[in-house]
């Protein structure tokens, strides 16, 4: 694995019922293809569903049992906020910006490369 390997998803609008299938769709092409560290900006989303906290929860369940990690960055206070009602901000690891989360997983690869993972 090398840091060219770590992907930045950029969902734009409301990611709802009608919405997150194609969310889902595009995060599972990722890992088909093998690219496991992701980085979702969701700096454009202004609203998220259930159906989307559903499709975010799997991604990292399934990038995880594959030995990658995903990130969540610039997220709205609204966004957050349903994060937070939820529980999922202690479920993902969130940052500010997008450079932070990539900084953090090019750590994390490091890491697992230096492991062996």
């Amino acid at each position: 694995m090398t840091e060219r390997e770590i992907c930045v998803v950029c969902p734009q609008g409301r990611i709802d019922a009608a919405t997150a299938p194609q969310l889902e769709a595009d995060l599972r092409q990722h890992i088909v293809d093998g690219r496991l560290w992701l980085v979702v900006d969701l700096a454009q989303v202004r609203y998220l569903s259930s159906s989307a906290l559903k499709v975010l929860l799997v991604t990292l369940r399934q990038v995880r049992q594959h030995g990658g990690d995903i990130r969540l960055a610039a997220l709205q206070d609204r966004v957050y906020d349903i994060f937070e009602m939820a529980g999922f901000h202690r479920l993902f690891a969130i940052d500010e910006s997008v450079p932070e989360a990539q900084a953090a997983l090019r750590a994390a690869l490091r890491a697992a490369l230096n492991a062996g993972i």
